[in-house]
């Protein structure tokens, strides 16, 4: 058991099930927002297949890929992905949009969730009560799970456009501001995918 399964051992004392959310794709400037979902039950944190499970940020591709296969196919682990669309980002704003994948995440785990943990940024009306936390993914194994599945199904999603709008450099950036993306936007103008709310100059 890692620090991060033994970080919310303690709230499933208290708790019979527990659910994570975390986001990606925030900052982008073309693409979704996604959001993940994961609530395990309490003997799947003591999976040593699952012991590398961390923020996202901090793992390889290979690793992230592997993690997100591992947690997919654990029958005591309940997943969900939840998306809100550029449109709906331009819509709502980010932040509603992004909570509102969130629902949409756990909608999609069919289990009674007792608590939600959220990393600082979420704040959806799940209907469950919830703990919001500092650097969640850094400290919870079900948000670092979270962020995992969320980073992940972007990236794939934004590789996948990238085949229909293959000049923007979605392979490598996933539609964030990198010089080459903007400055291919500068030069094409932006795709159905861009966010119209967010300024690319």
């Amino acid at each position: 058991m890692n620090e991060l399964t033994k970080f919310d051992e303690r709230f499933l004392e208290n708790h019979g099930r527990i659910a994570g959310l975390d986001e990606a794709g925030r900052g982008a400037l073309a693409g979704p927002v996604f959001v993940g979902c994961v609530s395990a039950a309490r003997s799947a944190l003591k999976d040593d297949n699952l012991s590398e499970v961390n923020d996202s940020k901090q793992l390889t591709g290979g690793t992230r890929d592997e993690l997100f296969a591992l947690l997919g196919k654990n029958r005591e682990i309940e997943v969900g992905i939840g998306m809100a669309s550029s449109c709906e980002i331009d819509d709502l704003g980010i932040n509603d949009a992004a909570n509102l994948a969130a629902t949409r995440a756990l909608s999609a785990v069919s289990s009674e969730i007792d608590l939600a943990l959220l990393d600082r940024g979420l704040a959806p009306d799940l209907g469950v009560p919830v703990n919001t936390l500092e650097k969640g993914d850094e400290r919870s194994f079900h948000v670092a799970g979270a962020s995992i599945l969320a980073k992940v199904a972007r990236d794939r999603y934004m590789w996948l456009m990238a085949e229909k709008y293959p000049d923007y450099g979605w392979k490598s950036n996933v539609g964030y501001g990198t010089k080459e993306h903007r400055s291919a936007v500068s030069r094409l103008g932006r795709s159905p995918l861009h966010r119209k709310s967010y300024k690319i100059a």
